[in-house]
């Protein structure tokens, strides 16, 4: 049963169910005005229950492994986009309150965000000079500020986890920016001459990034003009969060072609763009072989992390590293999970399993 529910982070069928006995009944009274003439007590029945009580019915009963309470920010702003469309032109008069408060929440987090970015301006210093300390032993940007900012505000954080969310946040936000803006600078061959591979350059993944930008840029422009219909704020508020997804997809793309995988002569260091970063001593590995898995079986398996890229014909990984103790994966926004297996697809895989023989040779297995 647990490992069901380890497999399935989402239960669809709670999420319909609970989408029909609340959606329904309100779509019915509002949009087809079943019951008559809609009031205000009908619009605030159904505002209460797109905005408060779905998005808390699908934290506690449909999201499986009870993410951050922030993951009910974009479940309200969904239900307050579904009360806007229900309500009928008559009744939207009573919406003036109601949405002026979510829009208030949304720009609070905004607000939160700036405060943060504030935070780290003022400590840059102290920040900047931890994090090229780290880039030395480290040497890609992630890991490298995440053990910075640890070092440098080791005595002032309080609750260990709260600390780690909060630094969580702040490293993927950073990142985001700098390799959206100032990727072209970024070179880890600058901190160490140890064998590096790349995993991005043979795959498909270029033609399907382009893709994507085109088809978010369409998106931002038709959602914008859609949203604009009721509302200038949201729409320019659902334009700057677009925005952001859009930086962001492309920081992840510019940071994986800037941080191929280090093998130093402690262990392997690993950044998959912006999604996740780990690294993993030798004497962790317990063996590396062929890969025998397929990608949709890689993609199952909640006890691992995965080097590899989406191609237009779909391809297994080339390795597996299993590793004798899970070490911790860093994934966005302070997020972790402990992995004991690694799946590797690189340029160069000859070169790469080469260098690995000479670091573990007992563990390496190459036969088909």
């Amino acid at each position: 049963m647990s490992e069901t529910l380890q497999k399935r982070p989402i239960a669809w069928f709670r999420l319909l169910f609970i989408a029909g006995l609340l959606l329904l009944p309100n779509l019915l009274v509002q949009k087809y005005e079943l019951v008559g003439t809609v009031t205000s007590w009908a619009v605030w029945g159904t505002a209460v229950d797109l905005l408060v009580v779905f998005p808390l019915a699908c934290y506690f009963f449909v999201l499986r492994r009870r993410p951050s309470l922030l993951a009910l920010v974009p479940m309200m702003f969904a239900g307050l986009l579904a009360l806007n469309w229900m309500v009928p032109e008559y009744a939207k008069e009573h919406l003036w309150v109601i949405n002026r408060s979510v829009i208030f929440l949304e720009g609070s987090i905004v607000l939160i965000e700036l405060l943060l970015f504030l935070w780290v301006i003022k400590q840059w210093p102290i920040i900047r000079q931890s994090i090229q300390n780290e880039r030395f032993a480290y040497y890609h940007l992630s890991m490298s500020a995440y053990k910075g900012i640890e070092n440098a505000f080791a005595g002032m954080t309080g609750k260990v986890k709260s600390a780690q969310k909060v630094l969580g946040f702040l490293i993927t936000d950073l990142s985001a920016f700098y390799y959206a803006f100032a990727g072209k600078r970024e070179n880890v061959l600058r901190y160490t001459n140890a064998p590096v591979f790349s995993y991005h350059k043979k795959s498909d993944y270029q033609g399907i990034f382009i893709m994507v930008v085109h088809a978010l840029l369409i998106e931002i422009i038709a959602v914008h003009f859609l949203v604009l219909q009721w509302s200038h704020i949201a729409a320019w508020i659902v334009t700057i969060l677009d925005i952001y997804a859009l930086l962001f997809f492309i920081a992840d793309y510019q940071a994986m072609r800037k941080s191929p995988i280090v093998l130093d002569q402690k262990g392997i260091h690993i950044q998959k763009g912006l999604r996740f970063f780990t690294y993993i001593p030798y004497q962790t590995i317990q063996r590396i072989e062929r890969a025998t898995v397929t990608a949709k079986e890689c993609q199952k398996d909640k006890k691992s992390v995965a080097v590899t890229l989406p191609s237009f014909e779909t391809q297994p990984p080339q390795w597996t590293i299993h590793l004798e103790e899970p070490v911790d994966a860093h994934l966005v926004f302070g997020r972790f999970k402990k992995v004991e297996r690694i799946y590797l697809t690189v340029d160069d895989p000859g070169n790469f399993i080469d260098v690995l023989k000479d670091q573990v040779p007992i563990q390496v297995e190459t036969k088909d």
